[in-house]
């Protein structure tokens, strides 16, 4: 079976200035983006950006993090 991925999210401590980065770098960011939640396309990824605190409680682990899941 042929792996692929079609989507990363990274947590990010700023959302503001992760977002200025990537404007930066020429990215696009989606219509689907909202004020907690940034997307971009990337190829044929899709790519999101979420507040470390909000990604980590939607995921029910801690925001200081630990390197792997529990």
């Amino acid at each position: 079976m042929k792996q692929t991925i079609s989507f990363v999210t990274l947590g990010v401590r700023n959302l503001a200035h992760s977002r200025a980065f990537y404007h930066a770098l020429g990215w696009q960011e989606s219509t689907a983006s909202q004020e907690a939640v940034a997307f971009f396309q990337a190829g044929s990824v899709a790519f999101a950006l979420f507040g470390r605190e909000a990604l980590a409680e939607d995921a029910t682990v801690s925001p200081e993090g630990s390197g792997s899941l529990p």
